[in-house]
């Protein structure tokens, strides 16, 4: 008995660290978001000025401080740029898959918390948010946890008022990304509204998490914070579309969908019926419910949108699916089937990425060599879907992860232009390879219209950007000068 435990946290350890932990560095920083977050992160750690984020010397309040601090504190302690940026977000991660399991362990027994921390975290939304330095993560832990911490009493057992620690939870929620979990929250407040006295300390501590940066931000910078984060960043996110996220109100549906995957299939256990061991009359399902409907009706309803919004409603779809579906997840053939069809699919998206890089989607070929590890992936589905889900996302980073970094990374780039640094400006590029090169050329490069070089970075069209001789004709992808190796 203890030797087959052991065996099987060693066999969760390598599943966690394959999921959330391999690969940190082997990536640049991907998109606009990260590398800004990251070198916020950084000039914390070197100014000692953990009040005010700045980006490139400028005071920058998109989003509260919490995931700059955890950056800056890698930093104090030896860590650098992937590996200080990623790691946090990944122990979180970690943290919370484990916090998860133990909560409903309590609630619902071994079995169905097993399952649904299993989904939770062999979900492709989960794990893909688990391993880039953003806010959506850190968002998602602390306000999911809060709210689990606030599940109501099983079906005769005595009421119970949330515990205060709810109220911590939902104050670095709220430094994670501003006002959004005091929306998000609003099930809760329903469930627990007998316990208003609880809920008044409870909105107390939240306050006292969160006011003590913003007032000390205030006070340096007047209404910037108020105006760029509160206006700006969450009404104008909301209501206009001024921030070019325009999306439409069934945008999150696929992206749901597809973020479950491979679970996918087992959303079919959520309809009612009979013989299940936890029905829909059970306020503890109600409550995981209607935090999940009205996450996902907000963030519909809101003007912008981006897939990293829905994160907070993952948790609780995935103990939902996971508490009404764990014994079919071990009987019922059928369903085991569907989601070992999942598993294919992506490997199929794995093995075609790398040649969708480099010579679009449509050109992209399907390699017979991977046809095997599509059938061993289904298979393996079959038997242990969480475990199969591990390993090819361990597989994927080791054979994609190069591919990615070579195409869209900026940390190549710029060890391109490095020995030629002082000789090259920028022409024009696209805001994530700026944002990106920006973060690993210090001094930043400039811009060829106030400083010109005799070399040029330019990435019109979409390519890959390429230096070329300055004042020459814009790229069409046949006179770039390539840089030497």
């Amino acid at each position: 008995m203890l030797l087959s435990r052991l065996f099987a946290i060693i066999g969760l350890g390598i599943a966690l660290y394959s999921l959330l932990f391999h690969g940190l560095t082997d990536v640049a920083f991907l998109s606009a978001d990260e590398p800004r977050y990251a070198a916020i992160g950084r000039d914390m750690a070197a100014t000692g000025d953990w009040i005010t984020p700045r980006l490139n010397g400028q005071p920058w309040f998109e989003k509260p401080p919490l995931l700059y601090w955890l950056t800056a504190a890698s930093w104090t302690v030896g860590l650098r740029d992937e590996l200080a940026a990623r790691l946090p977000v990944a122990l979180l991660s970690a943290a919370f898959l484990i916090f998860f399991f133990f909560r409903l362990r309590r609630d619902f027994g071994h079995a169905p918390a097993l399952a649904s921390a299993s989904i939770l975290a062999t979900s492709i939304g989960w794990i893909a948010f688990s391993n880039v330095a953003v806010t959506d993560l850190p968002l998602a832990v602390f306000f999911s946890a809060a709210m689990l911490l606030a599940l109501p009493a099983s079906p005769g057992a005595a009421e119970r008022p949330p515990p205060l620690a709810t109220g911590v939870l939902l104050g670095l929620a709220m430094l994670a990304k501003g006002l959004v979990p005091v929306v998000l929250c609003l099930p809760a407040l329903y469930f627990c509204r007998r316990h208003w006295r609880h809920l008044l300390a409870i909105a107390a501590l939240a306050t006292a998490v969160f006011l003590p940066w913003f007032l000390a931000a205030t006070a340096q910078h007047g209404a910037e914070p108020f105006r760029e984060l509160i206006l700006k960043h969450h009404l104008s996110r909301f209501f206009g579309g001024d921030i070019h996220h325009e999306r439409p109100v069934w945008f999150y549906v696929p992206i749901l969908l597809g973020g479950l995957l491979p679970w996918t299939p087992a959303l079919v256990c959520l309809r009612p019926r009979a013989g299940v061991g936890h029905g829909w009359t059970d306020p503890r399902l109600q409550y995981l419910a209607a935090w999940a409907l009205f996450g996902l009706l907000f963030f519909s309803a809101s003007t912008n949108k981006l897939p990293g919004y829905l994160l907070p409603v993952l948790p609780p779809i995935a103990a939902l699916v996971g508490i009404r579906s764990h014994e079919s997840l071990a009987h019922n053939r059928p369903l085991r089937l569907a989601i070992a069809a999942m598993l294919p699919l992506l490997v199929l998206s794995a093995q075609v990425l790398p040649d969708a890089l480099t010579d679009g989607l449509t050109r992209a070929p399907l390699q017979p060599r991977n046809m095997a590890l599509m059938a061993a992936s289904a298979a393996g589905a079959f038997v242990s879907p969480p475990y199969t889900v591990a390993a090819l996302a361990l597989w994927a980073k080791l054979t994609v992860y190069p591919v990615i970094d070579a195409q869209l990374g900026a940390r190549r780039l710029w060890n391109e232009i490095k020995p030629r640094a002082a000789e090259t400006c920028i022409e024009w590029i696209g805001r994530d390879w700026r944002y990106g090169l920006d973060y690993y050329a210090q001094p930043p490069l400039p811009d060829c219209a106030t400083q010109q070089r005799p070399l040029a970075l330019t990435g019109e069209n979409g390519v890959r950007p390429a230096v070329r001789p300055s004042g020459s004709s814009a790229p069409d992808g046949s006179h770039t000068t390539p840089l030497p190796e």
